[in-house]
């Protein structure tokens, strides 16, 4: 086992407490709590509706931070950061 992969795993079992499984993202991804507040707040400030014309990082970026935007888990975490 790569010597990274043994770190991630051993990080994953001393901090596993501070992840979400996201469900509004396909595959379901692990994210730490505080990841997932920052996101919300991030689409929360976020602007959508030139997403059309956007470029496609910018694009990519918005889609998936769009996801976020209504999401319960996220808005509950959010609160002690806002």
């Amino acid at each position: 086992m790569p010597a990274s992969a043994f770190t991630a795993g051993r990080w994953l079992e001393a901090n596993h407490h501070q992840i979400v499984h996201c469900p509004n993202h396909r595959g379901r991804p692990m994210i730490t709590r505080n990841a997932c507040a920052k996101r919300y707040l991030r689409a929360s400030q976020e602007s959508f509706s030139d997403l059309e014309s956007a470029g496609f990082f910018v694009y990519t970026v918005k889609k998936g931070l769009k996801r976020c935007l209504e999401c319960p888990i996220g808005k509950r975490l959010a609160r002690p950061l806002e």
